[in-house]
Order: structure tokens, then C-alpha cells, then sequence
């Protein structure tokens, strides 16, 4: 048994100890020759002896721990047997080296396989983030008012889905505020000239108020209408009126600077809100209506025709320990009829007190 059996399996693997165990006493029958002869106790051969065939792992008195298998001697049919317990037992670092190893493969490849994926996660994240920076970007230029396009993108569904939607809001939004804006315009502005209307007026006294106030400088009222006007209607047509009427805006401007404003209150009736020193407004004013009837009385060649108006002007002065702009205006009205009634083309000052 120990020839043909025993012999063979102990060759074939690594560190295999195969013990025979006789029933009578425990004793060692065949085995490694260290143990022959000597009793056995251990936890395998019991349960062997109680007929259990299994495995275990359990530790050797030297402390070392085996891999072992136990069976037991039962006979063959009508044959009984001898009642042995046969133990084969492996070190366990040689029965789990395979184990053990794969453990370890299975780590590594793990691990490999987390870092693989981390970066092939990273840059996947890197290329679907990068069009999504650029809208971000886009979109924080438009919110400080810095005129840009949201970029369209086909490489990822949802973001070029998202970047059409941006792009379609952006346009409606745009197109709205330019709706309001004109619309805006339109409430602050005359629609023939494009003046500054009586909105626009009272919008630019407030501002200007403060800052006199601030700088201690005034403000001149030169409140003007045309001489002449009606007969131009009566003569030539309201259309040659409202052409005379632009043209006439036109050189308004041309005698005022940027941060003043000229209006067109209706008709043929115009305010300028000059900014002057608080030494000598009344001159700086005249100056400029001087200016103004020179210019209004030049020809202006409309339909084929050379056609004439004059220019009256009341002005009044502003000053910050003065009465209020409203005031100003009336005082500056009141000039003007004075202007008309001395003979026109012509200004009349009247000091706000």
C-alpha cells in the first residue's frame, strides 16, 4: 500500500504528508517516519472516527498550519475494513501558494485597472468639461456685458443640446433687450428730430443738478422757438416744415458740447441746458444763443427753396443755492415771450433768484 499508494501521491505533491491511523490505538501506521509508531490525536483523526469524510485547516505542534484532509476506512460491501483513519496533509502556505497568488494578481490587476480607469476617467471628464468652460466662459463675458457667441459643440449630444438652447436664449434675450432699448429710446426721444424729449429733459436735470451742486457751477436755461415757422408751413407744407425742423435740430447740436442737452419740448419750441461757471453764466449763455441765432438764421434749402426763420431765446440761470430747475424753466419761458414781443431774433435773460 505504501508502494503503490502512498509513495506515488507524496511524489506528485509538494510537502504532502499521508498518514494511516490504526483504529485499536491511534497508533501511526504508515507515514512520514518521524510520526510512525506514535499516537495521533489530533481533531482530524476524530472526526475521521466519527465516519465524517472533509477538510480542514488546523495547526501542527511545532505551530506551523496545515491544509487537511481526512477519511475514514469503512470496507467494501460485505467487507468491513480495518477501521484506519486516513489524514493527508499540505503546509497551507503551499496548499494557498496558488490562492495567494491569484490574491495578489487580483489586487494588482485591481489596482492597475483603478488607475487605467482614473485617467481614461480624467481625460473622458477633461474633454466633456472642455465645451462646457468655453459656454461658462461665453456666458460670464455676456453677464458683464461683453458682446460674445455661445459656441456650438456636435461632439456630445446633451452639450450640443445645451449649447443650442444657451445660444437660442441668448438671441431672444438679446432681441428683447434691443426691443426694450428701442423702446426706450423711443419714450425718452422726439421721433422727428430725435431729440431728447420732455422725459429725457427732466432725466438729464436730475443728473445735472447733482453734479452742479457738487462742482458748485449753474446751469443756463435758453429757452427758444422759431420766428418765421408758421409761414413756412402755411407756404411750403408740413413736410418742408418738419425737414426745416431737423435740419434746424442739426444745428442746435452743432452749438452745444457732448455733455449738454438741447430737447424739442413740441412744435417749434426747443430747451438747451447749458453748464456754465458760477463767475459769469449770463456771458458764457449769451455766447452760445448768440451762436444760435447766427447759425438758425443761415438758409436752408429744402424742396428746391431757400427758406428763412429767425430765433428768439429766453434764458435764465441756475444756480445751487437758487430756486428749483422748475422755476428756472419759467423764469427762461417768461424771457422768451419778452425775446418775441421786443422784436424777436433776439435773447432775453431772467436771473432765477
Amino acid at each position: 500500500m505504501e508502494k503503490s499508494i502512498l509513495a506515488p501521491l507524496k511524489d506528485r505533491m509538494n510537502g504532502v504528508e499521508v498518514l494511516v491511523i490504526s483504529q485499536k490505538d491511534d497508533t501511526v501506521l504508515l507515514g512520514p517516519d518521524r510520526l510512525v509508531g506514535q499516537k495521533m490525536t489530533d481533531e482530524a483523526v476524530r472526526k475521521a472516527r466519527n465516519g465524517e469524510n472533509s477538510w480542514t485547516v488546523e495547526k501542527g505542534k511545532g505551530g506551523d498550519s496545515y491544509l487537511t484532509g481526512y477519511a475514514y476506512g469503512d470496507g467494501y460491501l460485505n467487507y468491513p475494513g480495518l477501521g484506519w483513519s486516513v489524514i493527508i496533509r499540505q503546509p497551507a502556505e503551499i496548499a494557498f501558494a496558488s490562492v495567494h497568488q491569484l490574491e495578489r494578481f487580483i489586487i494588482l490587476s485591481g489596482m492597475a485597472a483603478a488607475v487605467i480607469f482614473g485617467i481614461l476617467g480624467w481625460v473622458l471628464a477633461g474633454w466633456i468639461a472642455r465645451p462646457l468652460k468655453a459656454i461658462t466662459y461665453t456666458a460670464d463675458l455676456l453677464s458683464s456685458g461683453t458682446d460674445a457667441e455661445i459656441p456650438s459643440s456636435s461632439l456630445i449630444k446633451d452639450v450640443a443640446v445645451l449649447s443650442a438652447s444657451l445660444r437660442n436664449l441668448v438671441g431672444t434675450l438679446t432681441k428683447t433687450e434691443s426691443k426694450l432699448n428701442y423702446m426706450s429710446d423711443m419714450a425718452l426721444h422726439d421721433s422727428l428730430t430725435g431729440l431728447p424729449n420732455r422725459a429725457a429733459l427732466d432725466e438729464f436735470l436730475a443728473h445735472a443738478v447733482s453734479k452742479a451742486q457738487q462742482n458748485r457751477t449753474t446751469l443756463s436755461f435758453l429757452y427758444l422757438d422759431l420766428d418765421g415757422f408758421k409761414k413756412v408751413n402755411d407756404t411750403y407744407g408740413h413736410a418742408a416744415g418738419d425737414a426745416l425742423l431737423q435740419q434746424v435740430a442739426v444745428r442746435l447740436l452743432d452749438c452745444t458740447r457732448e455733455h449738454e442737452i438741447v430737447a424739442r419740448l413740441g412744435g417749434d419750441e426747443f430747451v438747451i441746458i447749458l453748464h456754465t461757471s458760477a463767475a459769469r453764466p449770463m456771458y458764457e449763455a449769451e455766447i452760445v444763443a448768440a451762436r444760435i441765432i447766427s447759425k438758425i438764421n443761415l438758409p436752408v434749402m429744402i424742396g428746391g427753396h431757400n427758406l428763412h426763420v429767425g430765433c428768439s431765446v429766453g434764458a435764465a440761470v441756475w444756480t445751487p443755492d437758487g430756486a428749483d430747475t422748475s422755476e428756472t424753466m419759467r423764469l427762461a419761458d417768461e424771457a422768451l415771450y419778452i425775446s418775441k414781443r421786443s422784436g424777436k431774433n433776439r435773447i432775453t435773460f431772467e436771473a432765477a433768484s
